[in-house]
């Protein structure tokens, strides 16, 4: 197991623990990244359009608005509506206008999209959990430190 000083082949130590902690997360964040979007490459998706794929699997069988995905993407600064376009293109989406007001649209995951999930679920399983090396109990420690981390008062 390699540190963080030696990831990033750091000749000088630290500051202190603070500086190191973000460095570390910002490092680990974009390693976990990478792989995702790796695994993701051979279905023709993004990292950003897999998370908007499971929030509509999540609200399935009922829509949900485009304004409503932004606010529980992970990615803030995505173009949802972009994103989403090109999820119905691949028949993965469903938009669908509202009647009382066409300005507003409503989107559902189709079962082609469904059985994309599942097929990217089962082969991650079959692959093995990238945080298998970490029992529970670590697993809800490093759950419960960042969220408290984002704890802003």
């Amino acid at each position: 197991m390699a540190s963080i000083a030696e990831e990033i082949n750091q000749k000088k130590p630290f500051k202190n623990e603070t500086e190191k902690l973000i460095v570390n997360l910002m490092f680990t964040a974009h390693w976990l990244e990478s792989i995702e979007r790796e695994n993701l490459k051979k279905y023709k998706i993004t990292l950003v359009q897999y998370n908007i794929l499971r929030i509509l699997k999540g609200q399935y069988p009922n829509c949900i608005s485009v304004i409503e995905i932004k606010q529980r993407t992970i990615d803030k600064n995505s173009d949802v509506s972009r994103l989403v376009e090109r999820l119905r293109k691949q028949g993965f989406a469903i938009r669908t206008e509202r009647e009382n007001d066409r300005r507003l649209v409503d989107i559902s995951i189709t079962e082609k999209g469904i059985k994309l999930l599942e097929k990217i679920q089962k082969e991650r399983n079959k692959e093995g959990q990238i945080f298998q090396h970490i029992d529970e109990e670590d697993l809800k420690k490093i759950n419960l430190y960042l969220d408290k981390l984002r704890t802003i008062e």
